[in-house]
């Protein structure tokens, strides 16, 4: 590991982490990330291979990127593609600020109180924080003759309609439905919202004496006298600042006016000099007096640009100020809800505990909301001081620590597998070998031995022109185009059922994607043979179920059978792969608590297992304390993190397929488990707000990527796991917050995924989950008593959905039956990722691909064996080469035609993104 390859691969971090957003929604190419394959690493790893790696051999000898460094280069770029694409930021800005923009526009919403049953959001009471109705009607009206406590305290707030109504459900022996929520409109309209400390009468938690107040109340009110001073504070700067800013604006009119007058003027001038005989003198003075007059409008626009700062200063002070004050008058109403459940004594249940879990709780901040929904519409853009890191404080703190606590770990777990996996059970990383074939050079010579292949060539030549061509169509419809889909649509009339299965209908209009056949060209029959069907063999058992009245749904947050399939097949996997290395792991195991160390088991195992222990607890912690997860909970989300992230990695490093989305979220698979009877309505809105932000879309989970970093650079770079650790934190640390400050920056200016659909989708999926799971539970009278389960008590109320149990328990059977088939049956043809991929859309889009790549590498080795494989293979890495730097060029193009215009690009996506 060379100096200058930790430097290059540094800045090649740095540059995907600072461009990925802005290449993937803002100029709307393909995504720089997008897969396991990321153009942004092995694009730009071609790049130096084939231009500059050629001219510094040119240079001097011996001055090319050697084939380790190359490696090296592109395991430091691997590392930090965890954050900036699909995996986390393209959804978890969306997924903060949204819920709390649309709540006001969403009345099944609002009618559900949804915001309520956040940690830390509203601090209005939700029906199921109500234990018993009646009762609660009846220590209100026990209040009317003045002298019962708590009632006779809150009679005090209601008005004469108010009243009769408590009155009228105090006399009833049940209260159901609209009468519900009529008496829950009095205690939070009249009890709880009031914010104004001079109302009358005033808040509620000023009718107590402060030694009597409860805890919650105390600590929502010491939040509140911070706040209060904290805006004291920035009025006083605000006001300096306007002082500043009057000042400067009279300055600068003057300025202006007589700068603006000397222009004019110089202007005259040069107007009648232009009209006298042009001799040397005259253009002489003319060009002098036009020269002046620039000089005054560069004066001008200088004067301009030095009032900019103190203008923006004043307002992002006003921006403070608002935001505040709007937490201030939340803490009022959080103080009054403490009060309010302490009078009631259990009658009402306390607030969610935790914080962070929204954007500002989920409180609409006119500038941290709004500008983020709409874009800036500003003269000039916000810069990163301008954006409101006030706000996003608390957001950050609590899913960016839970991201980068599981992204460690799962790190640190790659560490701990790799000798295993690499040494052991020789998996055959086919993205590895892809790369070195590609960068293997003989020493002394300039180009890299594949360069110097002329099939390479006519491949890189072939691919090249087909993008060039339809990209040019894609500016230009006008021009040619070469088509790589396929329309067997007609088709559909024969086979109904199977175009009614998710992603059955890609059956029929199937995309070729050259790099993706190039890639299976390198992988195992099996493999490639076994995703080329996917989609036919999921076509075909789904439409026999659905002629069979069996439902086959693929709710994205659901327990539907394709979910639970896979999930089940991931589980099967994890099981597999402990069994596979047991011996090993188990020593690892023993280490960690002192036992000997086996002579295989590297050192850096052991301290990565304990630093992954305690990394998976800090981020339980964090999930309990803040995002209201009891630990049970927290440790099932983890478990299904882990489970998820060690799966793909495996079918990366076993079979390279490159492009996977499992797409079963936690919170699905608790609620199969469980019910939704022993989850309660807090911990599902939890658990979904942490399955949206954490496996919104597993595209580009990061442990695949660590494990090939890992493969990498201690093969090929020839720098073992113990080395190279230290760089990859430090990278994965700082491309977090590099990561987070871009995509911040560009969604405040352009607004929230301006070309993106699908993070705003993803972002009201936990609202609706809550909304739909309340209005059961509350139906079948299940609410209250769901909410009071924690812990092991969920597991005596759990009553779990057998139907998606089963399909769960028949993925984990079959993948466990096809790897024990493929150790014992060397004739086997089919391999577990079949299970794996089932229903996804990734195999619906590539299978296709995958299918051909099979057929190329088959009928290769049955007419010409081993060596014609080899002699094919050129011709694979050219055009898997050319379809990377193709991307890479348009990303190029559209960057430029947006810097120039400032418009968004023509699209021309070459992976599925």
């Amino acid at each position: 590991m060379t100096l200058r390859a930790v430097i290059l691969g540094t800045l090649l971090a740095l540059f995907i982490a600072t461009t990925a957003y802005f290449n993937d929604w803002v100029i709307n190419q393909t995504h720089l990330i997008g897969n396991h394959l990321p153009i942004g690493v092995f694009g730009v790893v071609m790049l130096l291979m084939m231009l500059l790696n050629p001219l510094l051999r040119l240079w001097r000898q011996g001055a090319g990127l050697r084939s380790s460094e190359l490696a090296v280069i592109a395991a430091l770029g691997l590392v930090v593609c965890a954050w900036p694409g699909s995996n986390f930021f393209r959804t978890y800005v969306a997924a903060m600020a949204m819920p709390g923009h649309e709540y006001r526009s969403e009345g099944a919403w609002r009618a559900a109180e949804v915001l309520s049953y956040l940690p830390g959001g509203s601090p209005r009471i939700a029906r199921g924080h109500v234990r018993d109705w009646p009762a609660l009607a009846r220590a209100v009206e026990a209040g009317q003759d003045g002298q019962t406590r708590p009632g006779a305290l809150l009679w005090e707030y209601l008005d004469g309609d108010d009243r009769d109504l408590i009155g009228t459900l105090a006399a009833q022996p049940f209260i159901e439905g609209e009468d519900r929520r009529a008496l829950l409109e009095v205690l939070n309209d009249r009890l709880i919202e009031p914010a104004d400390p001079d109302a009358s009468p005033p808040p509620l938690f000023t009718r107590i004496s402060q030694e009597h107040l409860p805890p919650a109340a105390r600590r929502a009110l010491a939040q509140r006298q911070a706040a209060l001073e904290r805006i004291e504070v920035l009025e006083q700067r605000r006001q300096g600042k306007d002082e500043q800013r009057q000042r400067m604006r009279s300055t600068v009119a003057d300025e202006l006016e007589r700068l603006t007058r000397r222009s004019r003027e110089l202007g005259e001038q040069a107007a009648a000099l232009a009209t006298e005989p042009q001799t040397d003198q005259v253009l002489a003075q003319l060009a002098a007096l036009r020269e002046r007059q620039r000089q005054k409008q560069q004066r001008i626009s200088g004067i301009e640009a030095e009032l900019f700062p103190v203008e923006r200063a004043h307002s992002r002070l006003g921006w403070q100020v608002g935001y505040h004050q709007q937490r201030a008058d939340l803490l009022t109403r959080r103080a009054n809800r403490a009060v309010l459940v302490d009078l009631l004594d259990g009658l009402v249940m306390a607030a969610p505990r935790g914080r962070g879990v929204l954007l500002n709780d989920g409180q609409v901040d006119d500038f941290a909301t709004e500008t983020l929904v709409r874009g800036w519409d500003g003269d000039r853009a916000l810069r990163f001081s301008d954006l409101p890191w006030w706000v996003w404080r608390d957001t950050i703190i609590t899913w960016g620590g839970i991201a980068l606590l599981l992204t460690i770990a799962v790190l640190l777990l790659a560490v701990i597998v790799h000798p295993q996996w690499s040494q052991r059970e020789l998996l055959p990383y086919p993205l590895v070998r892809f790369v070195e074939e590609a960068t293997t050079t003989q020493p002394g010579r300039i180009l890299p031995d594949i360069m110097r292949n002329r099939t390479f060539w006519i491949a890189f030549g072939i691919v090249m022109g087909i993008h060039g061509i339809n990209a040019i169509h894609a500016w230009f419809p006008q021009f040619i185009q070469i088509p790589l889909m396929l329309d067997f649509t007609p088709a559909r009339r024969l086979f109904p059922e199977a175009g009614q299965v998710p992603h059955g209908n890609l059956l029929f209009t199937p995309t070729i994607y050259v790099s993706v056949v190039g890639f299976a060209y390198f992988l195992n029959k099996e493999v490639s043979l076994s995703v080329g069907l996917s989609l036919l063999l999921w076509a075909v058992f789904g439409g026999i179920l659905l002629a069979q009245g069996v439902p086959v749904g693929n709710e994205f947050f659901g327990t539907t059978m394709s979910q639970m399939i896979r999930f089940g097949a991931y589980f099967g996997m994890a099981l597999t792969i402990l069994y596979m290395g047991r011996s090993y792991y188990a020593n690892v195991v023993a280490s960690v608590f002192g036992f000997k160390r086996g002579i295989m088991t590297p050192a850096y195992a052991t301290w990565a297992a304990r630093g992954m222990i305690v990394a998976l607890a800090g981020a339980g912690v964090l999930l309990n304390r803040f995002a209201g997860l009891d630990p049970l909970l927290a440790g099932l989300f983890i478990l299904c993190f882990v489970v998820m992230s060690l799966g793909m990695a495996r079918l990366m490093a076993e079979t390279g397929v490159f492009f996977v989305q499992p797409f079963f979220m936690p919170v699905g698979v608790l609620m199969a488990f469980f019910g939704a009877s022993a989850l309660g309505p807090e911990a599902i809105i939890a658990l979904a707000l942490a399955s949206a932000v954490m496996l919104n879309d597993p595209r580009e989970s990061a442990m695949p990527f660590f494990v090939n970093a890992l493969h990498l650079s201690d093969k090929l770079g020839k720098t073992p796991p113990r080395k190279i650790l230290s760089p990859m934190l430090a990278i994965l640390v700082v491309g977090f917050f590099i990561a987070l400050a871009m995509t911040l920056y560009w969604q405040y200016n352009e607004g929230v995924a301006p070309n993106d659909g699908w993070a705003p989708h993803v972002a009201r999926y936990p609202m609706r989950i809550l909304t739909s799971q309340t209005s059961q539970l509350e139906a079948r009278g299940e609410l209250a008593e769901s909410n009071e389960l924690s812990g092991l008590a969920r597991l005596t109320a759990a009553a779990p959905i057998t139907t998606s149990l089963g399909w769960a328990a028949f993925g984990m059977a079959m993948v466990l039956l096809f790897a024990a088939a493929r150790m014992r049956l060397a004739w086997w043809p089919l391999h577990p990722v079949l299970f794996l991929l089932v229903g996804s859309y990734p195999a619906a889009m590539m299978s296709f691909s995958f299918l051909l790549g099979w057929l190329v590498k088959s009928v290769t080795m049955r007419l010409a064996g081993v060596k014609g494989y080899r002699l094919v293979m050129p011709f694979m890495v050219g055009m898997i080469a050319a379809e990377l730097l193709a991307a890479l060029a348009m990303l190029g193009v559209g960057a430029l035609y947006y810097g120039v215009t400032g418009s968004t690009p023509q699209t021309y996506r070459i992976l599925p993104g």
